[in-house]
């Protein structure tokens, strides 16, 4: 478990981050696996309406999202996931308030996303 006062950096993904996305995705079931390629995508394409949560080097946490091209004002939320070590600190939330939040993306007016019904996690 990570420490509560562990410091934890919001940062745009990069290219770089893709496979890292990929394990940790692969590591928290009930979460649907992309190829490496995928999130090499949303890692480099949708840098911009995406975040990464990390500790030093290690990735805890990504919300990979993009803009509705017929409403650029709808953030869809495609994924999110955190690291079984960072789970329980509010670390998803903080990932959305800093993405909604950037000052470098048109004003997000509405969220969507899909929840699968047995993701309890994203449920709450």
């Amino acid at each position: 478990m990570l420490q509560d006062d562990t410091p934890v950096e919001f940062v745009p993904p990069v290219s770089d981050d893709g496979f890292a996305v990929n394990q940790l995705i692969a590591d928290s079931p009930p979460l649907d696996t992309n190829s490496v390629y995928c999130n090499l995508l949303q890692c480099s394409h949708f840098s911009e309406t995406s975040v990464c949560a990390k500790s030093g080097s290690k990735l805890l946490g990504f919300i990979s999202g993009y803009l509705v091209p017929s409403n650029p004002e709808t953030l869809f939320i495609w994924q999110v996931v955190v690291d079984s070590s960072a789970r329980g600190r509010g670390l998803a939330l903080q990932m959305l308030n800093e993405l909604i939040n950037r000052p470098d993306i048109p004003k997000i007016r509405y969220l969507e996303t899909t929840i699968t019904p047995t993701n309890r996690a994203s449920l709450k």
